[in-house]
């Protein structure tokens, strides 16, 4: 999902924010997830699980 998108469904975050944890530059708060997620239409438990295999990519 682009930026865009994502900034309509998250009125509450600004799209620098968004655009920083992308980057891994910032990272989000509980309640971030929660939101994201939400704006995703998937479980915060799936985009964490989500996160985590990329990271697990990264690392072998």
């Amino acid at each position: 999902m682009v930026q865009k998108n994502l900034k309509k469904e998250l009125s509450t975050l600004e799209r620098t924010f968004i655009s920083m944890m992308e980057l891994g530059n910032s990272q989000p708060s509980l309640t971030t997830i929660f939101e994201l997620s939400k704006a995703l239409k998937v479980k915060p438990s799936d985009l964490i699980r989500m996160v985590e295999m990329e990271y697990e990519k990264m690392n072998e």
